[in-house]
């Protein structure tokens, strides 16, 4: 009687379809996401790069698979990266996000946001997986709109400088004006004063004109 063994054969076929099936399953949502995702090792080289990572950045699985991730980092940037890593080696279930930039291979550098997630204990995955998203254009977005926030309080310094000193320019002759037009309104003032006054009042008139 064989029927047992061929009852386990068949679950076992079975099980094997379905495993294949998980497999491609998780292979066609890995390659169509629109996120990059990339396997690095213990020692922080790559193991799997996604084909979404590879339009990114122009690499080839071949030119980065065994090579260490800070050879890509932008210097100025990888003190953050070591720790995020360092992070979630003592601690698997963190998972950091953080901003920083990655070259391209033609040399050019990209702001990147990623999630690190500490997966060595999966025997499936046995890495580090990080998921990224370029973000660049958002980056210039607000450094853009930094340095348009920065134009428009200069502009509105100079111009409440500007009304500033125009008040003060302007307020002197008009002083000027009135002043002397009051005095003339005075009954006992002999002609010689009149034309004083009258003098001051053109010479402040035609100093406000010139403002």
């Amino acid at each position: 009687n064989i029927t047992d063994g061929k009852v386990a054969e068949q679950e076992l076929i079975k099980a094997k379809e379905k495993a294949e099936e998980s497999k491609l399953r998780f292979k066609s949502i890995i390659e169509n996401a629109p996120d990059g995702v990339v396997i690095i090792d213990a020692q922080g080289k790559f193991s799997y790069g996604s084909p979404n990572a590879a339009r990114h950045f122009g690499y080839t699985e071949e030119d980065i698979i065994g090579r260490s991730g800070n050879e890509y980092t932008h210097p100025d940037d990888l003190p953050v990266v070591l720790q995020a890593l360092e992070t979630i080696f003592y601690n698997p279930h963190l998972k950091p996000k953080l901003k920083y930039r990655f070259r391209r291979k033609n040399g050019d550098y990209r702001w990147i946001e990623t999630t690190f997630s500490n997966l060595l204990s999966d025997k499936a995955i046995n890495g580090i997986v990080l998921n990224f998203a370029d973000v660049t254009e958002r980056e210039q977005m607000v450094e853009d709109l930094i340095i348009a926030k920065e134009k428009a309080e200069e502009s509105d310094r100079l111009k409440s400088a500007f009304l500033a000193n125009m008040s003060h320019e302007i307020r002197t002759p008009m002083n000027g004006i009135l002043g002397f037009a009051d005095l003339l309104k005075e009954p006992s003032l002999s002609g010689d004063e009149q034309q004083e006054y009258i003098r001051i009042i053109e010479k402040s008139g035609a100093r406000m004109l010139n403002i």
